[in-house]
């Protein structure tokens, strides 16, 4: 088992122990979020082992396309964290913290899911 696959699995089990760990204290908020993250990162390491049977190998043209849409998601994040950091400035009671969070983990996900769709797509095209 490859370092990555230990890594998801404990933290996939770290993020489920504390999601019922904040469920007794009636933190629902903070559940939901533990379980989003948990259930994220143990989906992808099944979903890695269905369709990888095998290492998964990797080229430059795969690691090049994984690198633009880590850029892609970080610049989304990054303006969205300004765009928080404007209008918390003006409305401080319009979001909470666990708020924030939402947003910039939901945000963070579409926009790697968009470049996945996006370089699937380009992907069929060009016969890679």
């Amino acid at each position: 088992m490859e370092k990555v696959d230990i890594l998801s699995l404990v933290l996939g089990l770290i993020f489920g122990i504390a999601a019922v760990i904040l469920s007794f204290y009636g933190d629902t908020v903070g559940m939901s979020m533990m379980v989003g993250a948990g259930l994220g990162l143990l989906l992808s390491y099944f979903y890695r082992k269905l369709k990888y049977k095998g290492k998964a190998r990797k080229d430059e043209m795969t690691k090049r396309i994984s690198s633009i849409a880590s850029e892609f998601a970080l610049l989304v994040a990054i303006i969205t964290i300004g765009i928080l950091t404007i209008v918390l400035h003006f409305f401080p009671a319009l979001f909470d913290v666990f708020e924030v969070l939402a947003i910039l983990i939901t945000v963070i996900i579409v926009s790697k899911v968009a470049s996945q769709l996006y370089y699937t797509k380009i992907k069929k095209e060009i016969g890679f």
